[in-house]
């Protein structure tokens, strides 16, 4: 394991679409027509230099390709020697991607939630796919760098296979699969989009299959071993793992004392993870962490503790990280142009 390298900024409030899973559901403070403060923005990216990142993605809490401070930060953290990319639905304008590419962004990871009226839906924006679409196209006849995510909730997962053949088609070189958790409560609203994981198990492991025959690299965000075949386990990132995940943010912002970050990144873990049994008795936990408590609780006996450990793992699972180090795309950098 080594520490990510990756700080996640906030660059804006401002919206166009209004996502049905958005982490920001009900807060006050999405879609209103203004920006982070500059200065804010490039104080964390100084935080993080200090501490050793070398890379910084623009993330929520709006749509960050609409942020009149964009080519602000690109240089800022262009002039610190950090490489850039972005989050986003990108249905904002082709335009506005040729300029960021231009300017010397790393790669976008677009947020691919669905096919055609599907994504609509979920993003609540006519017309979402078609202009994603555009953007990708043009990324592949550019030869330039994406990756994709996907939510996995009750709107999407049963086109998962479909998507991963779509996404694959169009040249994504990570796709995401995003586990949806509500991480510290439950949310009035989760029965509307929530999926038990066994329902999930069939549709996650068919378009793994798809992606591991084509060749692209694929990370499974937060979900239960107990909820999947032991081949797919070290494609999971739970909680434990984000802060050595070079695809997620580090949180504490260091990478200079592994040690204390590991600490660090199981106290995050357990602060989400079921307490008790079945999963302490699990012999994944290590690996695996105690996935959810929240999502845990809403669909009763979908966690179950794992009694033997597979053959195939002998070697690592007793070491930290084990698991987590044979997905190849985590022993890479953040920078996909520069891996």
């Amino acid at each position: 394991m080594r520490p990510g390298q990756v700080v996640g900024v906030d660059v804006t409030y401002r919206c166009r679409c209004d996502c049905l899973f958005c982490f920001y559901r009900g807060s006050d403070k999405v879609r209103k027509p203004e920006d982070v403060p500059l200065q804010e923005v490039t104080d964390k990216i100084d935080t993080a230099k200090r501490g050793g990142l070398t890379a910084v993605a623009m993330v929520g809490y709006g749509e960050p390709s609409i942020a009149e401070t964009v080519h602000d930060i690109l240089n800022y953290a262009h002039g610190q020697r950090m490489s850039t990319s972005m989050i986003t639905t990108g249905v904002t304008g082709l335009h506005r991607f040729k300029t960021f590419y231009r300017m010397g962004m790393d790669h976008i990871l677009l947020s691919a939630h669905g096919l055609d009226g599907t994504m609509d839906e979920v993003l609540k924006h006519k017309g979402a796919f078609k202009k994603q679409a555009e953007l990708m196209d043009w990324l592949r006849s550019e030869q330039l760098p994406f990756r994709t995510n996907t939510v996995l909730i009750q709107q999407t997962y049963r086109e998962l296979p479909e998507i991963a053949d779509y996404l694959i088609e169009r040249g994504t070189w990570h796709f995401v699969f995003l586990g949806f958790l509500p991480h510290y409560k439950l949310p009035e609203y989760l029965p509307e989009l929530a999926v038990d994981p066994r329902e999930l198990r069939p549709y996650i492991e068919d378009a793994a299959e798809r992606l591991l025959e084509a060749g692209v690299y694929f990370s499974i965000r937060y979900h239960p071993f107990c909820c999947l075949a032991p081949k797919y386990w070290p494609y999971v990132t739970n909680a434990r793992y984000v802060f050595f995940d070079n695809r997620e943010w580090n949180y504490p912002l260091q990478v200079h004392n592994v040690e204390q970050l590991w600490k660090d990144a199981v106290a995050c873990g357990e602060s989400v993870a079921v307490q008790g049994e079945p999963c302490s008795s699990c012999v994944a936990r290590r690996h695996c962490g105690g996935w959810n408590r929240t999502m845990a609780a809403n669909f009763p006996g979908c966690v179950q503790a794992i009694r033997e450990i597979p053959e195939q793992y002998q070697e690592v699972w007793d070491r930290d990280g084990g698991m987590f180090d044979l997905n190849p795309v985590n022993a890479l950098g953040p920078a996909i142009r520069g891996n």
